[in-house]
């Protein structure tokens, strides 16, 4: 730290020339390991280096401390530019990005850093590059919702509301909205902030209908679940009765059906042997029984003489 306060007034407005790949203890949001030359991978997998980060040609010295994840020298820089070199804030890295849309990225956990520094970090606030990238939409899209509170907080004392709606609706013209890219996410951090710009008054009308319709459809969705239910417990009331009215049915003369049931075996077991009275014994049965169901059915069961037949 001492170091880095006796340079920095000599390379406080220097830019990195080049890519440059700065090692991690930890996992970074900025490793990117697709667009590392093979020399600096193998570098980095003999000293077992797992961890590092990207940092982009044309980077400031605050760009640099946010992708080194180092609080204390962020701290120390800032305080620096502040008070001597406002203008360093202001430059963009070689991906069009502001220090405050490199923030956005970060662990979020830095952001914790800028609620002390907002006045110089959002000097460049409005930037909007070719993109159509800017540090609210940044700190949406990375769940960021720390440095987000931290902007929104700073808009509001400074009454700046309107710009916070300009770099919102900007985002329609690159066929994006904040609002729904937010609700299509589970994650608590991107809940948080939907959140903070629903209290802030800035989401897009269509969003809060889109809202709206979703809710009436959830509500929608448990009355018709509701009746579902009951249409299932009346169907397997009425099978119930069914079947109750069909024993009693049963009992209501079990002697027919007792001797229908023998005549009905006789024929069963006569397969092994033919006879041409046969036939006239299975269809005469089968037309007793058709008509004796049928007088069951409408309750008018009548006594019939058995009907012997003898078969020779």
């Amino acid at each position: 730290l001492e170091v880095f306060k006796l340079l920095l007034p000599h390379e406080a407005s220097n830019l990195t020339l080049e890519k440059t790949f700065v090692p991690s203890v930890k996992q970074s949001n900025f490793q990117e390991t697709i667009y590392m030359e093979k020399q600096i991978l193998s570098q980095f997998q003999r000293n077992n280096v797992k961890f590092y980060n990207s940092v982009p040609s044309n980077s400031s010295i605050v760009d640099l401390c946010i992708y080194a994840n180092s609080y204390e020298l962020l701290d120390v820089a800032l305080t620096y530019i502040a008070d001597k070199d406002q203008a360093i804030i202001e430059n963009v890295n070689i991906k069009f990005q502001s220090s405050l849309m490199v923030m956005a990225q970060a662990n979020k956990d830095i952001a914790t850093i800028a609620t002390n520094h907002m006045n110089i970090l959002t000097k460049n606030l409005q930037y909007i590059n070719a993109l159509g990238e800017n540090a609210v939409y940044l700190c949406c899209i990375k769940g960021n919702s720390i440095l987000l509170n931290a902007i929104l907080n700073f808009a509001r004392v400074n009454n700046q509301n309107d710009v916070i709606i300009k770099l919102i609706d900007s985002q329609k013209a690159f066929q994006r909205d904040i609002g729904q890219i937010l609700s299509k996410k589970t994650e608590q951090q991107f809940k948080i902030c939907q959140q903070l710009l629903v209290e802030f008054n800035c989401i897009s009308d269509a969003y809060k209908i889109n809202q709206i319709n979703v809710q009436n459809k959830e509500k929608m969705d448990s009355s018709s679940e509701k009746l579902k239910k009951q249409n299932s417990s009346t169907s397997e009331k009425q099978q119930t009765r069914n079947s109750v009215s069909t024993s009693q049915l049963l009992r209501t003369n079990p002697e027919h059906f007792s001797q229908n049931s023998q005549q009905q075996s006789y024929i069963d077991n006569s397969s092994s042997f033919y006879h041409p009275k046969d036939d006239i014994l299975k269809n005469a049965i089968k037309r007793k029984n058709n008509g004796m169901v049928q007088q069951m059915v409408s309750g008018d069961i009548i006594n019939h003489e058995q009907v012997l037949i003898n078969v020779k």
